[in-house]
C-alpha cells in the first residue's frame, strides 16, 4: 500500500507524463510496469484531488462582444462576432462553421422561403450542410439568387449549391436557368420573360431568409464589371458588393448603363425578414460599412478585428 504521500507522487508522476509529456496510457504503463486500466483510475484520480485541473477555452465566446453595439449603430437585427486569428485559413473555418449553424437554426423547422447567394464561403456553407444528417430537418421552398457564372469554380454555379442543399434537406427548388450576366438587353428579356423565371421571380417576392457574402471591389470572378459599368465604379468609388450589386462606402448602389445581370431585385432583398450578411477574413472594413450602410443586412457574421475597426469609422 502507498503511503498519501507517495500516492500523490505517483499520481503526479502519471499526470506529467500524460498531460505534459504527451504519453499515451499504454506507454505509461509500460514505464512503471501497471496495467493501462490501472493509469486510466490513478489519472481520473488526478483529477478528483484536484492534481489536474483541466480548463477549456472555447475561442468563439467573446464576453466583450462589440455586435451589441454595431447593431445600435446600424439598426440591425443582430449576428455574429467570431475571434480574430492571424491564422486566415482557422478563422475563415470558425466563420464557415458559425454560418452553417447560424443558417441552420434560421431555417429550423418548415415552409421556409430560402434565398441562396454565392461565393466561397456560401460554397463551403453548402459543403457543410451536404455532408451532415441533418435527417430532413429543414423544409420548404429554396431559389438560387443570382445567375450562373461562366466559372469551372462550383462556388458561382448558383444551381448546383441549390441541388447540394436539397439533397440534405426537404427543401423544394425552383432554378434559375440563366448566366449571371447577359451580353445586351435584348438577350436578358429572353431569359425574364420565360416561364420558369416568372415562378422563381415570384418566390424571390416570398422569401423569408436570405443568405449572402459581403465580398470587396474589385473582387473573383470579374462578372464583367468593364461592359457593365465602365468607369463608373471607379469615379463613384465603390468599394463592394453583394452579389452583383456594386455599394460606395455610404451604401449607395453604382448603376451600369449597360448592366445586364440576371439576379434578385434590391426591393426584394429589401422586405426579406432576414438578410445574413457574411464578411470572410478576406473582406476589407470599408466594404462591411458599406454594405450595413445599404439597410439591406439584417443580420452580419463578422470577425472581431473588423467589427471594432467599424465602431472607429
Amino acid at each position: 500500500m502507498f503511503s498519501e504521500k507517495a500516492k500523490v507522487q505517483l499520481l503526479v508522476k502519471v499526470a506529467k507524463l500524460y498531460y505534459l509529456e504527451n504519453c499515451n496510457q499504454n506507454e505509461i504503463a509500460e514505464i512503471l510496469g501497471v496495467s493501462r486500466t490501472l493509469i486510466s483510475k490513478y489519472l481520473a484520480d488526478a483529477r478528483k484531488l484536484g492534481i489536474v485541473d483541466i480548463n477549456i477555452h472555447d475561442l468563439l465566446l467573446d464576453e466583450n462582444n462589440p455586435l451589441e453595439k454595431i447593431v445600435t449603430k446600424y439598426n440591425i437585427q443582430g449576428g455574429n462576432v467570431i475571434p480574430f486569428s492571424t491564422n486566415e485559413d482557422l478563422m475563415n473555418q470558425w466563420m464557415v462553421d458559425l454560418a452553417t449553424q447560424t443558417l441552420i437554426q434560421s431555417l429550423d423547422g418548415s415552409n421556409h422561403v430560402f434565398g441562396l447567394g454565392w461565393g466561397i464561403t456560401i460554397g463551403e456553407i453548402v459543403l457543410n450542410i451536404n455532408k451532415s444528417n441533418l435527417n430532413k430537418s429543414l423544409g420548404g421552398k429554396i431559389v438560387p439568387l443570382i445567375g450562373n457564372a461562366p466559372s469551372s469554380n462550383r462556388n458561382y454555379h448558383t444551381n448546383e449549391l441549390v441541388r447540394m442543399i436539397c439533397e440534405k434537406t426537404a427543401f423544394i427548388p425552383t432554378y434559375l436557368y440563366a448566366p449571371v450576366i447577359c451580353t445586351s438587353k435584348q438577350e436578358k428579356d429572353v431569359f425574364i420573360n420565360a416561364e420558369s423565371f416568372q415562378e422563381l421571380n415570384q418566390i424571390w417576392n416570398e422569401l423569408d431568409t436570405v443568405i449572402v457574402n459581403i465580398r470587396n471591389h474589385p473582387s473573383v470572378p470579374d462578372l464583367a464589371t468593364s461592359a457593365r459599368f465602365g468607369e463608373r465604379l471607379h469615379q463613384e468609388e465603390a468599394v463592394g458588393m453583394i452579389l452583383g450589386y456594386y455599394f460606395d462606402i455610404k451604401g449607395r448602389f453604382i448603376e451600369g448603363d449597360n448592366d445586364f445581370a440576371i439576379q434578385i431585385g434590391l426591393d426584394q432583398i429589401a422586405k426579406t425578414k432576414k438578410v445574413i450578411g457574411i464578411a470572410s477574413s478576406r473582406v476589407r472594413t470599408e466594404a462591411v460599412i458599406g454594405a450595413l450602410n445599404t439597410g439591406l443586412i439584417t443580420h452580419i457574421l463578422i470577425n472581431r478585428q473588423v467589427a471594432e475597426e467599424i465602431l472607429k469609422k
